[in-house]
């Protein structure tokens, strides 16, 4: 049994949907406190095939020994031992499975191992066999973590109790591969879920450093243990290229690798990869340099399956969850499909519909007029179909944002009249809630919920910045989701124009020369530092998006590397952000493809475990350097988005330096790693409708020029590419 003080520490810690998973396990625990072992806990434990797996277990002792077994003249002897080691070193799971199935075969009932066989076996099937037996179309009991990857453990592992998987007979010579697997779910549900860590963490590597002594040869194990796994490439450094070409080349090449990898051995028939879909929905994030990118018919495809089959389960009959949960985890089904799939083509009417129906729930369903007049979000727990209106949900947070955020890129598409009206008309009730001193809130910052029917701005207590409208009060405190809405804010001043949409991010601004560490919680001082470079993202779409530089004071020293190279006309911090984004990717490449248990934390295993136990850390992957080169936006597409360019090729052999990024003229550096010249292809997506006149210039001078047209806001255009040369293309209006 865990402590209660245990429980309670990390009940605080929990967040969102994972906080379900914690409180099932609560429930559980507590219903279960006289000994049910001899009932199936799941219904993996009741599936495991063999018998019962709790029936009394034989002390086999040292049963590992090829005599265990009965003498028989007319076969030779089994050599058990070094099947179980041949099992145990390979890192192919499906061999591992292939290889017990086959000893399990050729063992009499009466062996002692036959009894550990039949419980490690359904276990090893799972882990290696998943989306091959164990994966079914449709939808599934949870949101996210309900797919095939970890569906039959996410709920049953927990530290202190060797449950599951059903612990082998005592001295058994499996007792490393249980082992193994105890250790791997141990950690990631961890990783995952954010409960009991240290417990988990001490347990699994416990277990993993049992495996290791059977299995010296497992690199994998190794992984875990602090033995990282070199990442090759299969190619050397171009010494003709720019530094930041080489290193583009290679991290864009293992992002790509990590990208084939999931949608050829991970992606089942209707699109999930494993995960549930609540969190496959998520993987397009870290894709978006290919996806966005570049023109790849392998990764488009697998995306738009996932999209288009999470839209025909039942629960998004009505254009958005009809799942009663919190709006950060309910918004993930339609916000993270319907934009992505707008980006990918603006002009696809499907979802240019599904992304008009958030503005009509929003409309119609969400928003409520508030005591003050405004209109707001009614409460943090919402669907399709019902609103949650009760007082401890009863908020509108900055995390609203993802629930309106196809909405959102939609008005900024169409400008379309109709969705400007609810969005504008929530985000002023944002704007006028900044600028009250209310509920212990300073004049001027943005506070971090809002409660309905009054309007006032939420407090917990005495404490604005944590307003609860959660089961736990982490969820929604500031200054979580403060990029989200102050991005929402700068796209609403875009479009209408009106500079009070801008007020709370100047006011942002101002606060920075204000920071105090400190400070007292609440206080403007306090706010400034803890909001750290959370309004950053904001401030370099507006420089972006307007053209104008009132924020490049800032930008300059926090903005993302990308924005300060541009700003500052140099290279330098590319080379140093790609250099950290090079590193991060240098070993493991096992921890983000075959090792992997839950699609939303596919590049969370260095932070969130390894770099706890490593000498030196591994460090983030964070690929938004790489979305940015390649397109010309400023932070990520998922808010506000404004890429100039995509490169109608698939990744691979290419680096792309977007140098300008403007309504009148667009500018890149290109380098082809090819020993040929190659024909290449473009679409433009910001220039002004107009007749461009472009040059491809080399080394030696101009290459290739002419003209062409954007019309629509799209401008096509082809050209060749010299191999093994810095070449630059630009777009200017013709005279």
């Amino acid at each position: 049994m865990i402590m209660a003080g245990r429980v309670g520490t990390s009940y605080n810690a929990c967040m969102g949907k994972n906080c379900f998973i914690f409180l099932v396990w609560i429930v559980a625990a507590l219903g279960c406190s006289e000994d049910t072992s001899d009932a199936p806990s799941s219904q993996a434990d009741s599936a495991i095939a063999g018998g019962d797996i709790n029936e009394p277990q034989v002390d086999a002792g040292d049963i590992g020994l090829a005599d265990a077994l009965p003498a028989d003249a007319a076969s030779p002897p089994i050599d058990i031992a070094s099947r179980i080691q041949a099992a145990g070193n390979t890192e192919d799971e499906q061999e591992r499975y292939v290889l017990l199935t086959a000893l399990r075969a050729v063992l009499p009932e009466e062996h002692p191992l036959v009894l550990d066989l039949d419980i490690l076996l359904p276990i090893i099937d799972r882990w290696a066999n998943g989306r091959e037996k164990y994966w079914t179309p449709g939808d599934q009991e949870m949101s996210g973590e309900g797919g095939y990857l970890a569906d039959y453990f996410v709920l049953q592992v927990w530290p202190g109790s060797e449950s599951f998987p059903p612990p082998v007979s005592e001295g058994s010579a499996l007792r490393p591969i249980w082992a193994l697997y105890r250790g791997r779910m141990l950690i990631w549900s961890a990783i995952e879920n954010g409960l009991l860590v240290d417990e988990s963490f001490e347990e699994g590597r416990a277990a993993l450093q049992e495996a290791l002594v059977a299995f010296p040869e497992n690199r994998v194990i190794g992984m875990y243990l602090d033995r990282p796994i070199p990442w090759e490439v299969p190619f050397a450094e171009d010494p003709a290229a720019p530094r930041w070409a080489n290193l583009q080349r290679v991290v864009l090449h293992k992002l790509n690798e990590v990208i084939q990898y999931w949608i050829s051995a991970r992606q089942a028939p209707d699109g999930q990869f494993g995960g549930g879909w609540g969190d496959d929905v998520e993987l397009w994030r870290w894709w978006t340099p290919v996806l966005l990118g570049f023109e790849d018919d392998t990764t488009n495809s697998a995306h738009r399956l996932l999209a288009e089959n999470i839209f025909a389960l039942p629960r998004m009959e009505g254009g958005y969850t009809s799942l009663l949960t919190d709006v950060e985890h309910s918004a993930e089904d339609s916000g993270d499909t319907i934009t992505s799939m707008l980006l990918l083509d603006h002009e696809d009417e499907v979802w240019r519909a599904r992304a008009a129906r958030i503005g009509v729930l929003m409309d119609t369903l969400w928003l409520g007029e508030t005591e003050r007049g405004g209109r707001q979000f009614r409460s943090t727990y919402f669907t399709s179909e019902e609103v949650d209106d009760s007082p401890e949900h009863a908020c509108d947070t900055m995390y609203h944002s993802r629930a309106a955020q196809p909405a959102l890129l939609l008005w900024q598409l169409t400008g379309d009249a109709a969705l400007a009206t609810p969005l504008t008309d929530w985000l002023m009730s944002w704007v006028e809630a900044a600028e009250r001193e209310e509920s212990g809130k300073p004049g001027g910052l943005l506070p971090a919920a809002l409660s309905y029917p009054s309007g006032d701005v939420r407090a917990n207590g005495d404490e604005w910045w944590n307003p609860g409208c959660h089961i736990n009060t982490a969820t929604y405190r500031w200054p979580r989701a403060v990029s989200l809405l102050t991005r929402a804010l700068v796209l609403a001043h875009i479009q209408t124009g009106q500079s009070e949409f801008l007020a709370p991010l100047r006011a942002l601004a101002g606060l920075r020369d204000q920071s105090d560490e400190g400070a007292a919680p609440g206080s403007a001082e306090w706010a400034a530092h803890t909001i750290g470079n959370k309004a950053v993202d904001a401030m370099a779409k507006y420089r972006l998006g307007t053209e104008n530089a009132q924020f490049d004071n800032i930008l300059r020293n926090a903005g993302s590397a990308y924005v300060r190279a541009q700003i500052g006309n140099q290279v330098r911090p590319l080379e140093d952000a790609l250099g950290d984004l090079a590193n991060s990717m240098l070993v493991d490449r096992e921890a983000h493809t075959s090792e992997v248990r839950f699609t939303d934390r596919v590049f969370k295993f260095h932070r969130k475990y390894a770099d706890l136990f490593r000498p030196s850390a591994t460090g983030s992957v964070n690929v938004n350097v790489l979305y940015e080169m390649v397109t010309g936006d400023y932070g990520d597409p998922g808010y506000l988005p404004l890429p100039a360019v995509r490169w109608l090729t698939p990744a691979g052999d290419l680096a792309v330096r977007v140098t300008r990024n403007e309504t009148r003229r667009f500018r890149a550096e290109l380098y082809g790693f090819g020993m040929s010249a190659r024909r290449l292809g473009a679409r433009l997506s910001r220039l002004n409708d107009g007749r461009y006149r472009w040059i491809v210039t080399g080394l030696n001078g101009p290459l290739e020029q002419g003209t062409a047209t954007a019309r629509g806001g799209q401008l096509d255009w082809s050209g060749r590419l010299p191999p093994r040369e810095l070449v630059t293309i630009e777009f200017e209006p013709a005279q």
